[in-house]
């Protein structure tokens, strides 16, 4: 069904929505396999939603949003239990939609702010990963104006992200890499209690974080301009008050901001 959707002219597909509608609900990975995900039907459920979302709807048809909600709440209820197939979903489902047509999700858009921010705050470097870049998404988009309201709170979860995946020293027990970035005797509390795989992860996908994490930045420095330098300055006057540190990220951001 993927490979038919991917191949057909999206006139073809508008003729054809009620059944493939009603063989997507069907062939749900949902407990296909006892009370747990399908996990191996996940990618290609997730990636032929986002094909006949992109292909099949005329103008905002209802049968459209009907269909976003149940791939959202897919997601964000049946995936959210289950690191990998969140993950999954994350990577082949809704990021590949957000790049298609962020408007698309526009009335759930309260929702999947939330929904990526708790999953920036992840063990899972991948999903954390995946979160940034769908947050880039949002803040360089259409949608824009609808998420000013949540600048404090995307800058704070940089903060975290920063600490956590940048500046942060391996789980203790765990030598230092070469290659990390980390500032020498520091490690932050969510890595303390990770695996060593989870840790492996981290240090693997550390270059793409970073390169996720300046690119928001940037964003946040060009659509709050206004307010921008003023949030790190509140940042920094907090410094006084935590040992992590916060002058380095404010130091960061600004580098960043400065390329």
């Amino acid at each position: 069904l993927h490979l038919m959707l991917d191949r057909a002219m999206a006139v073809e597909v508008q003729g054809f929505v009620p059944p493939l509608l009603d063989c997507l609900s069907a062939h749900s990975p949902l407990f296909l396999e006892g009370d747990s995900l399908a996990m191996s039907l996940v990618v290609p459920y997730c990636a032929t939603y986002v094909l006949l979302l992109s292909k099949g709807r005329v103008g905002r048809s209802s049968w459209c949003q009907e269909a976003v909600n149940k791939f959202m709440t897919f997601g964000s209820v049946h995936c959210r239990a289950s690191t990998a197939a969140f993950r999954r979903f994350l990577e082949n489902g809704l990021l590949p939609l957000l790049l298609r047509d962020v408007m698309l999700l526009a009335p759930r858009l309260q929702e999947l702010i939330e929904l990526l921010l708790q999953a920036s705050e992840s063990t899972d470097a991948l999903e954390v990963l995946f979160a940034w870049r769908a947050l880039q998404v949002l803040l360089g988009g259409e949608l824009l104006p609808c998420v000013r309201h949540v600048a404090l709170d995307v800058l704070l979860r940089l903060v975290f992200s920063y600490f956590t995946h940048l500046a942060s020293g391996p789980p203790p027990g765990l030598k230092v890499s070469s290659s990390t970035e980390a500032k020498a005797g520091f490690v932050s509390p969510v890595v303390a209690v990770m695996t060593s795989a989870e840790w492996s992860m981290v240090e693997k996908c550390r270059p793409a974080l970073r390169e996720a994490l300046q690119a928001v930045i940037r964003l946040l420095a060009t659509g709050w301009s206004d307010k921008f330098d003023d949030m790190l300055v509140e940042l920094q006057s907090l410094s006084g008050h935590s040992e992590l540190g916060l002058l380095d990220f404010t130091a960061f951001a600004r580098d960043v901001v400065a390329e």
